[in-house]
């Protein structure tokens, strides 16, 4: 039945494109219901269609931060500088993750970066 299916919808409902802006709603609907797994599944799904999508790189990375995935947060960090490498806000964020994970020499670069791009950031860093 699922070929039937398939030749006469096209595509099974399980792969309809998921936008990022929907994506971040279900993900913030689920969050808020204590399913945070389920919160970081939605964000991933929708980087898997739109993997130039910075915002969702960097919501994910938000996401894993606060279930205590340091690794997989740097990683989305990482992702969503290369795809905006003049922000200086993901910069500085990205730079205190490293600072927090033993990587100074990398903290240190992203902290001058970020003070770079904008200027009044320098204070506080």
């Amino acid at each position: 039945l699922r070929w039937l299916f398939l030749l006469t919808v096209g595509a099974p409902l399980w792969a309809a494109e998921l936008k990022p802006d929907e994506a971040r709603e279900q993900a913030v609907a689920a969050w808020k219901a204590g399913k945070h797994r389920e919160a970081v599944e939605l964000v991933s799904e929708a980087l898997n269609q739109h993997p130039k999508e910075g915002r969702l790189w960097h919501f994910r990375a938000q996401m894993r931060l606060l279930m205590k995935d340091g690794k997989g947060a740097l990683h989305d960090l990482d992702e969503a500088v290369k795809l905006d490498d003049d922000s200086a806000f993901l910069r500085q964020e990205r730079a205190t993750l490293r600072f927090r994970a033993g990587l100074l020499q990398e903290a240190v670069a992203d902290f001058d970066k970020a003070n770079d791009l904008s200027p009044q950031l320098a204070p506080q860093n």
